[in-house]
């Protein structure tokens, strides 16, 4: 079968629409990657310029920041060297030195009476049988077991809370590696505390080596440590003492 000049002319205009086609095609993809490609440039230069400014911003800012902090240390440089002069001020006035300790003292009178107060419903249960895996709750029941029994107290006492201190001590406060720990019990009624507090002194169980003490701050407990020294030092001449608060009474 002979093929004829139109026929073949006919297949290479085939041909070559199907190769204009090919490369129509690629060369618009070309074009819409370049377009994308100027587009990410633009949008690359932008984020360059931003991050410029970003970044001349933030160079402002941290020498602002540092200036801020500069002038803050010469601030507290220079209140240091006025707290110096006053120190030596204060040390070269025996008078204004005097006026310190007195307001300090004061101060903590007033501090330990507030503590006191706050402390007012608790009693301190000292020399009681320790077992160093006792809860609150165990230390809750060991007070109330003592005070139904070795008290005799019947009626409801209600009990906020009772735990042991971590210190071992005496019952002048001391401290001891030998004794139980103390229980520090608070009583939900002033009046169940001084009731169980009456009692233990009618009873006078420490001879029974079971005591009871109020519950008082540090401050106040040295200066009641000096009144019993004193206090005890009366009775020996048979002559009555006893201490109240901060208050040795004698007659």
């Amino acid at each position: 079968m002979s093929i004829t000049s139109d026929q073949v002319k006919d297949m290479l205009d085939v041909v070559e629409s199907a190769i204009i086609k090919i490369f129509t095609a690629r060369i618009g993809e070309l074009e819409n990657k370049l377009e994308l490609f100027k587009d990410e440039n633009r949008s690359l230069k932008s984020e360059v310029s931003e991050l410029r400014k970003s970044l001349k911003s933030d160079v402002v800012e941290i020498n602002d920041s540092m200036k801020f902090q500069n002038d803050v240390y010469e601030s507290l440089k220079k209140e240091l060297q006025d707290e110096k002069e006053n120190y030596k001020l204060i040390n070269s006035s025996p008078q204004v030195n005097e006026n310190l300790k007195l307001e300090n003292e004061n101060m903590k009178v007033q501090i330990s009476e507030q503590e006191d107060r706050f402390r007012r419903n608790n009693l301190r249960f000292i020399n009681f049988e320790d077992n160093l895996e006792e809860t609150w709750a165990d230390s809750e029941k060991r007070v109330q077991d003592f005070i139904k029994d070795n008290l005799g107290l019947t009626q409801e006492i209600v009990i906020e809370r009772a735990h042991r201190v971590p210190k071992r001590e005496t019952s002048d406060g001391n401290e001891s590696k030998d004794k139980p720990r103390t229980i520090v019990t608070r009583f939900l009624n002033f009046k169940d505390k001084e009731a169980v507090l009456s009692k233990y002194r009618e009873l006078k169980l420490w001879e029974s080596n079971y005591y009871i003490n109020e519950d008082f701050s540090v401050f106040t407990n040295a200066i009641r440590k000096d009144l019993f020294k004193k206090c005890k030092e009366i009775r020996a001449q048979d002559k009555y003492a006893v201490v109240s608060y901060k208050s040795l009474i004698t007659r």
